[in-house]
């Protein structure tokens, strides 16, 4: 059964990669209002939104393999928070920057109801990234 639950900082190293990288970048910590989806498995996903000011948020998430049916669970749980934390937070628009090679981040962002924008070139160490946002007003 899927729970989420508050981000704990011995989730990011369910992700070597991303740790590695934010090391390698001097982030020493994980900022915003973050989250981890888990089964009995273990991590399965990690995410959150980091308010930047102006009724603006910007959302992150890294999942950890193919979800299967507890991503369509993922996704009913994650819209619902959002939902709450722009209604409680005052937030009319949540961005998140994607990279449009990874389809399945951009399968999740597009059930997540967020919109393509455009493309941010050469925005990630030389390589392009989507931004996608949901606006309520």
């Amino acid at each position: 059964m899927l729970r989420v639950r508050p981000f704990a900082p011995d989730d990011l190293w369910t992700f070597p990669e991303l740790a590695e990288q934010l090391r390698a970048e001097g982030i020493t910590q994980i900022y915003g209002l973050a989250f981890a989806a888990e089964d009995d498995s273990g991590v399965l996903a990690i995410g959150g939104f980091v308010p930047m000011g102006g009724g603006t948020c910007e959302a992150w998430f890294h999942c950890a393999r193919d979800l299967g049916q507890a991503g369509t669970r993922l996704v009913w749980e994650t819209r619902g928070m959002l939902r709450s934390l722009m209604r409680e937070h005052g937030w009319t628009r949540v961005q998140a920057r994607i990279d449009p090679t990874n389809a399945k981040a951009v399968r999740f962002i597009k059930a997540m109801r967020f919109e393509r924008e455009g493309t941010m070139r050469a925005y990630w160490y030389g390589k392009d990234r989507d931004l996608y946002a949901r606006v309520i007003l």
